[in-house]
């Protein structure tokens, strides 16, 4: 099996079990994922929603920001900026979901998606 293709398989199954509130089932897909540098930011990006999806600020702050440093590619560092914002404002850091927030804004002007994400937890 194409390693590329079974990384899209895991991560559309975490996202789904996630989507489905099955956090737990959608840890267990996210946290079996290593190996290359892209499927453990996969892995850091899942368990990060994971842990927001359980109110555990400070487990996904650790995870998005392990996503952050772990990867050059431009997709997964707005998605970990994004998570960070979302994930700074649960832990009641909003100064530092700022800071993330205008990261964002500035370098990364083009992803809307994470823009809107982690603008709607700062309540923009």
């Amino acid at each position: 099996v194409d390693p590329g293709y079974a990384l899209t398989v895991a991560q559309l199954r975490g996202d789904a079990l996630l989507a489905l509130d099955l956090v737990d089932d959608a840890r267990d897909v996210y946290a079996s994922l290593s190996g290359d540098a892209e499927s453990r930011t996969v892995r850091d990006l899942g368990l990060g929603e994971c842990a927001l999806a359980r109110e555990k600020a400070q487990d996904a702050l650790v995870a998005f920001g392990a996503a952050l440093e772990g990867t050059a590619d431009r997709y997964y560092q707005a998605e970990a900026h994004a998570g960070l914002v979302r994930a700074f404002v649960e832990a009641g850091k909003v100064d530092l979901a700022e800071r993330h927030y205008e990261i964002l804004r500035d370098e990364y002007s083009d992803r809307a998606d994470a823009l809107a994400r982690a603008g709607g937890a700062l309540g923009r």
